[in-house]
């Protein structure tokens, strides 16, 4: 297999083409195409056919007129598999499209052209200074995802569980330096701070949701949830999110009809108005 890296091979395709550079475009288009040609796609000519003929083997050359037209649609064979390359100019970045008839997917890659290209001629370093990057990128989305697709799934899959595991994994050890378990009513994991977040992860473990209310430590017993008094028993279902909708009560012992503040002036000539 070619390697990822190797530029080997570039030098003789500017040379060979050196005539029909006439953009920034056409610089790219030809990078992609030579790297292209050296994990085995062959080029069967311009235009978006969708037939492809057995007997068309395809060239590592371009095909006549293959930078005449604003946009670029040049056609590929690899493993009797018809592939199009798509490359569109948006206003300041080259849409390049990869288009597999075989299975109807599209892979895209978007390069800014002037931050990509910076000049028509040269060594490879300084028409494209971040060369490598634009390696990876058409390597990533054309190259492996073309060649390789069952085997990058499967690695994407593996990657995407080892990262959610990681990702997921929240400490549970009763002996965390922040977890006091004698603090938290009834020892419940809904109030405890280590584990909020887990049912957003996982709506089957114990736990919090994201939402922490440090003033869900009180008794299950106090129902004052930021409103005057008391709601009704059975008025929140258990584990149920709730937002207050006005100050919490921070005595939820205190009895329901007690006299108010007694701080209050009274009014002119009475002694107590609340008696």
């Amino acid at each position: 297999m070619a390697n990822a890296n190797d530029v080997f091979g570039f030098e003789l395709f500017q040379k060979l083409y050196h005539n029909d550079i006439n953009r920034k475009e056409d610089v790219i288009i030809l990078f992609v195409h030579w790297y292209l040609t050296k994990f085995g796609f062959r080029c069967i000519g311009i235009g978006e056919k969708t037939e492809l003929n057995a007997l068309e083997k395809g060239s590592e050359l371009f095909p006549p007129g293959w930078n005449s037209y604003p946009n670029y649609t040049l056609r590929y064979v690899k493993n009797e598999k018809l592939y199009v390359l798509l490359g569109v100019k948006s206003d300041m970045d080259l849409l390049l499209n990869m288009m597999r008839h075989h299975d109807n997917s599209v892979s895209t890659i978007q390069l800014p052209i002037n931050e990509t290209v910076s000049a028509l001629h040269g060594p490879l370093e300084i028409i494209i200074p971040l060369y490598q990057t634009v390696l990876q990128n058409i390597y990533q989305d054309f190259i492996k995802s073309t060649c390789d697709s069952n085997e990058a799934a499967t690695q994407t899959t593996v990657q995407n569980n080892e990262c959610s595991s990681e990702t997921n994994k929240i400490p549970t050890q009763d002996n965390h330096p922040l977890r006091e378990p004698s603090h938290w009513p009834s020892n419940r994991p809904e109030y405890d701070p280590m584990r909020v977040g887990v049912r957003d992860l996982d709506p089957f473990r114990e736990g919090g949701g994201m939402i922490f209310d440090p003033f869900s430590m009180r008794p299950p017993s106090g129902h004052g949830l930021g409103v005057p008094g008391r709601l009704p028993s059975g008025a929140i279902p258990p584990g149920a999110r709730f937002n207050p909708f006005g100050p919490p009560e921070l005595d939820p012992y205190r009895r329901p009809h007690r006299r108010p503040d007694d701080d209050h002036l009274p009014p002119p000539g009475y002694d107590d108005m609340f008696q």
